[in-house]
């Protein structure tokens, strides 16, 4: 008997956003709830409350790794970020 490979890692927790029975890839600490990758990107890129307080299932860093690239307007001093105040400096 094989075993099969499941998205999502080694959890079965699912995504608590938008119902869009993606396995989840993080939690949202302030509101406990849990994100698959897609739907935390989306309200990243939309603005939408994105997530700042999180943790990643798994060992994965791909949510850090898009809020790195996409920084919140510089509200957030994200680790690998240049304020914008200080970008002349």
């Amino acid at each position: 008997m094989s075993r099969k490979r499941t998205t999502g890692g080694k959890h079965r927790r699912m995504c608590q956003w938008s119902g869009c029975q993606r396995y989840a890839n993080l939690r949202d600490l302030d509101t406990g709830k849990d994100f698959c990758l897609t739907c935390a990107v989306a309200m990243l890129h939309a603005a939408d409350d994105p997530i700042t307080n999180f943790r990643e299932f798994d060992g994965s860093t791909a949510y850090a790794d898009e809020l790195r690239k996409r920084p919140i307007l510089g509200l957030f001093g994200w680790p690998g970020t240049i304020p914008p105040d200080d970008a002349g400096r």
